[in-house]
């Protein structure tokens, strides 16, 4: 039994309109330009990139903003995320976001190297060990207790001239969550706490970054500074994000940004394998699944989007169909071939897209590229 989405769309958008009322209950979508994201939910896995983070000095995990969040012990704990090419973003537009918590404000007398002062903490810290503050960039708590951002110096430590420092003007305080987002542009960079703009220069400083230090949560590759307390949601973006995008992942608070939960589809429902001739005008149908955690009836096919990475045909078409024979109804999109961006040599695509409450989804299958020669 077949039952056409024609047939079914003033129910979905009644769901739509009162689901919209809700919004507030759900996450946030995550900005595009994502590079680096890691949770913190019980690994350092990076969930939108390749650069899974090291667990170090005893590092572990503790309920937090979001989930759950780094726990640092401020005497040698850290995360360390490597340096992939992929995080060298500071050549052009990005923006680092985080949640930070401190257990303790300062450190013990010594316990900082290169004459740190004992209230400097670093939350997310890219400065390399060539020379203090002079190779890189960082996110840190000052021993003022203020939040600031600076780039490298690179003829030594700028880390307080105001031309390559930003500085907060909220003051931390032990047991407080606080969103911190650092913004890089063409034009000039800027420091939010909580959503709100903080301060900002322009033009850019002629700083230094050649890209050698590795990425770190927690700590500072030469001075030590780690920080005791707790670190969420890093992310680290291509782009420079837009005040609105920052206020909307603060406001978010605990509901975070959305994280794509993984469904089940099948390209093609009953062949294999599931040939594909990239120079078609036909169509391609793909099952979501329905199963016994997941109901395909939960998904808006407005935003779904199928093809070679998951972001490039809407579907045409929709229906709802028992493919599997088990009295378990699948949503059944066709979208056309030519839109969906698979290239000849292609072995797999994806499909992205979200619930009518606003969670992301994504699937994927294997292909065969049929028609090429």
């Amino acid at each position: 039994m077949t039952r056409a989405f024609a047939g079914i769309s003033m129910v979905v958008l009644f769901v739509f309109i009162h689901v919209g009322q809700a919004v507030a209950g759900v996450c946030v979508e995550p900005p595009a330009g994502l590079v680096g994201w890691w949770p913190a939910d019980g690994n350092a896995v990076d969930i939108a990139g390749n650069s899974d983070g090291a667990l170090m000095g005893g590092a572990t995990f503790v309920a937090g903003e979001v989930g759950q969040a780094f726990l640092m012990d401020g005497i040698d704990a850290f995360v360390n995320a490597g340096n992939a090419p992929s995080l060298h973003v500071s050549q052009g537009d990005f923006t680092v976001e985080a949640w930070v918590s401190f257990n303790a404000l300062s450190h013990p007398p010594g316990a900082n190297r290169d004459d740190a002062p004992p209230g400097d903490v670093s939350i997310v810290d890219k400065m390399s060990t060539r020379g203090v503050n002079a190779d890189g960039w960082r996110l840190l708590k000052q021993a003022d207790d203020r939040f600031w951002f600076c780039l490298g110096g690179g003829i030594g430590n700028l880390c307080m001239h105001p031309a390559f420092t930003l500085f907060s003007t909220t003051a931390a305080t032990t047991g407080v969550w606080y969103h911190l987002a650092a913004v890089k542009s063409a034009t000039g960079f800027s420091l939010y706490v909580d959503g709100q703009l903080e301060d900002s220069r322009s033009p850019l400083p002629d700083f230094m970054d050649l890209h050698v230090g590795d990425l770190r949560f927690g700590a500072n590759a030469l001075q030590g500074t780690h920080l005791n307390g707790l670190i969420d949601e890093v992310a680290l973006y291509g782009r420079a994000l837009s005040a609105t995008e920052i206020q909307a992942i603060y406001l978010a608070g605990s509901r975070g940004k959305c994280k794509a939960a993984t469904v089940l589809i099948d390209i093609k429902p009953g062949s294999f394998p599931n040939n594909i001739n990239p120079k078609s005008r036909g169509v391609v149908p793909v099952a979501i699944r329905t199963t016994d955690t997941f109901h395909a009836f939960t998904i808006n096919p407005f935003t779904v989007r199928f093809g070679r990475t998951g972001t490039e045909a809407a579907a045409k078409h929709v229906t709802f169909e028992d493919i599997g024979r088990d009295g378990k109804f699948d949503m059944i999109l066709h979208f056309e071939t030519e839109d969906t961006g698979i290239t000849c040599g292609g072995t797999s695509a994806s499909l992205t897209g979200h619930t009518w409450g606003g969670k992301a989804i994504h699937g994927s299958d294997s292909i065969q590229t049929v028609g090429c020669r």
